[in-house]
């Protein structure tokens, strides 16, 4: 069995779950984990589902004894859990768990749907994102889901796995985003902050293009400009 089979078998375990259940969803706290939390919501509230969210910086073991006094029979982990997967068995044994994570694991215990990449031979570190793997979920609980392509794409941007295009999974959610028309690709220069900082700053802060005496160079990026006749007083730079 396949990464992408093994998630449409936890897909359909997850859809024949009672819709009077309210189910817990924890996600990680950065860039991926709240754009895989925002897939999660967005389709589970498409679905009719009630659930209760929490952003959390890390899944240590004592927040796992505090979900284990809930009275939440399904919990949904994004972006975390793979390597807390012990502490989740150990604690959570009486509940249905599921994992959408992409980092590397701890173990592979049965009785919980851990839906990671790792568990396949696939590189989650550059090959999809947490967000990915949840879009990836969603997308197989409903085709209707085919629209939040984009958010995975902006969690995998968030964990730096953009470089000069996406590989793997990444780049085939990429093409669902497009298909959908949520998103355009174009080629362009990659400055951080194309859209908010003066032209001088960019070129001072940008390291993908080094232009020596003007990148790390406030004063040597100015004076570039000027010599090129861009006059930054005018806001043409």
């Amino acid at each position: 069995m396949g990464f992408a089979d093994y998630c449409r078998q936890a897909a359909a375990s997850f859809a024949a779950l009672p819709r009077t259940e309210t189910l817990r969803l924890v996600s990680h706290h950065d860039a991926d984990g709240i754009s895989a939390a925002a897939i999660m919501v967005s389709a589970l509230l498409r679905d009719n589902r009630r659930y209760a969210l929490t952003i959390v910086p890390q899944l240590r073991r004592e927040l796992i004894e505090q979900f284990a006094k809930e009275q939440h029979q399904v919990f949904v982990f994004c972006d975390l859990g793979s390597g807390q997967i012990e502490d989740i068995r150990e604690l959570l044994a009486d509940r249905q768990v599921y994992i959408l994570d992409h980092h590397e694991l701890q173990a592979r215990p049965e009785g919980i749907w851990q839906v990671n990449p790792h568990c396949f031979g696939i590189d989650g570190g550059k090959e999809i994102s947490g967000a990915g793997v949840a879009y990836l979920f969603a997308r197989d609980l409903s085709a209707q889901n085919k629209d939040l392509a984009v958010i995975a794409i902006i969690g995998a941007l968030g964990d730096i796995q953009e470089d000069k295009g996406f590989t793997g999974l990444n780049k085939a959610i990429l093409a669902d985003a497009v298909a959908t028309g949520t998103m355009e690709v174009q080629q362009g220069l990659r400055f951080f902050g194309a859209q908010t900082r003066p032209l001088h700053k960019l070129l001072e802060y940008s390291m993908d293009y080094y232009i020596p005496g003007v990148s790390g160079n406030e004063s040597g990026a100015i004076q570039f400009l000027t010599e090129l006749g861009i006059d930054l007083r005018k806001g043409s730079g």
